[in-house]
């Protein structure tokens, strides 16, 4: 009796040994502790204590892939979501970025620069002086170009520009060279291309002295101590006054 007894004290002490070691690897999930997350709770497999949360480690893991570095206006940084990062008046650096990079100075914001020729458009995040010494567009303090949405980029070329005898040649945009009274050449650049010389318009031009009327440019007839009377005149009918 004895003999049996024993057995049965040590099955039982087995079984007992099994489900305490059991419940006590099984992870449990600190309700305290729990990080927010949009995603779904993770489900292990059924044990003794029934089905379960992952621990919280798993669910950190997780969760890093919807954070990023979060840069506030006294320089410091912190790792977060993008609503908290918000909510707490942060600047969001996006998704998977951590503070190893450098936030942007207090005070900057999205600069929205135009290309040029040879660079393309840019955006960065630079004070609002910054900004206006790269002659670019300022969004605003607190902006960043992780979000920003900058105009759509001016297309630049080559301008023609006739002044007399002269011509010249400046890389700008289409709108600035018709205002100079240019000939535009889209994503030319100045380098690229030889401007040829446009003939100034011509006029009527009285020379009194002369007692006559000649049709030359506007500069020719001034050389001639001549009265222009504008581009497009012609010397019949004369135009000029009894010589």
């Amino acid at each position: 009796m004895a003999s049996l007894n024993n057995v049965q004290f040590a099955l039982r002490s087995a079984l007992v040994l099994a489900a305490a070691t059991a419940f006590a690897t099984a992870p449990v999930v600190d309700t305290e502790a729990r990080v927010e997350s949009d995603a779904a709770p993770v489900l292990i497999a059924p044990s003794i204590a029934g089905p379960i949360f992952a621990d919280t480690l798993i669910e950190a893991e997780l969760n890093a892939a919807n954070t990023g570095a979060c840069c506030f206006s006294n320089g410091l940084c912190s790792v977060m979501k993008k609503r908290a990062c918000i909510n707490a008046g942060g600047i969001f650096q996006g998704i998977g970025t951590d503070c190893s990079v450098a936030c942007p100075p207090p005070g900057s914001g999205a600069c929205c620069i135009n290309g040029t020729i040879f660079m393309p458009a840019q955006c960065l995040d630079l004070t609002a002086a910054d900004c206006a010494l790269n002659n670019g567009v300022f969004l605003g303090a607190g902006t960043s170009c992780v979000e920003a949405i900058c105009p759509i980029a001016v297309l630049l070329g080559s301008c023609c520009i006739t002044q007399g005898p002269f011509t010249t040649c400046i890389d700008t945009s289409e709108a600035d060279c018709e205002a100079r009274g240019g000939v535009f050449n889209p994503g030319v650049p100045c380098f690229l291309i030889f401007c040829i010389q446009v003939p100034p318009a011509t006029g009527a031009c009285c020379i009194t002295s002369l007692a006559t009327c000649v049709e030359t440019n506007a500069l020719d007839c001034v050389l001639l101590n001549g009265q222009y009377q504008g581009d497009g005149t012609t010397c019949v009918p004369l135009p000029c006054d009894e010589f």
